[in-house]
């Protein structure tokens, strides 16, 4: 198993060819509490079977893959992502999540995923408001051009629209009777 972390504020790790989280066994990366790292493609679980995990979280984590970001590889590698409490990740041209693999986002407001040109769901993209989060609509995947896919999406704390692509939270229902 490869570990590997960027953790704290000031911490980056710069690479100008392909990270490989997972590549031919198990792998594991953690960007936190600012820290940030950027390179050209990115892959996560990227081999037959390897598998990949990555949490970017706490405000100012970033993930930046100058070109694409493959996660998972369909029928073999399999990969997660997890975007929590103010991380960002971002893509210069596309995201695939292939189908046994999975992204997954806490949507607090600063949590995102940028994608350049087109995102291909095959997978799961699960989908969970932060607690308290307000009501309003959230907008925790921008893509640029195309969705495509056959994957899920799940969600826990609001609704996805497939439609405007965005995270719906709305009035919790309350009662007094311990009855719903």
């Amino acid at each position: 198993m490869g570990e590997a972390y960027v953790d704290g504020v000031g911490s980056t790790w710069t690479n100008t060819g392909t990270v490989i989280v997972g590549s031919n066994a198990t792998g594991f990366l953690d960007i936190a509490n600012g820290g940030a790292l950027s390179n050209t493609y990115g892959e996560i679980g990227g081999w037959p079977g390897a598998t990949g995990d990555v949490m970017v979280y706490g405000t100012g984590s970033t993930w930046t893959n100058t070109a694409s970001l493959r996660i998972g590889t369909t029928g073999s590698g399999s990969g997660v992502l997890l975007i929590a409490d103010g991380g960002a990740v971002s893509s210069g041209t596309w995201v695939n999540i292939s189908d046994a693999s999975q992204l997954a986002i806490e949507v607090s407001g600063n949590s995102m995923l940028t994608v350049g040109t087109y995102l291909t769901n095959d997978g799961v993209v699960r989908l969970g408001a932060q607690a308290h989060l307000a009501i309003g609509t959230y907008t925790p995947i921008t893509v640029t051009d195309t969705w495509g896919g056959t994957g899920a999406y799940q969600t826990f704390g609001g609704v996805w629209n497939g439609g405007t692509h965005q995270f719906l939270v709305g009035a919790a229902a309350t009662t007094t009777s311990g009855v719903l």
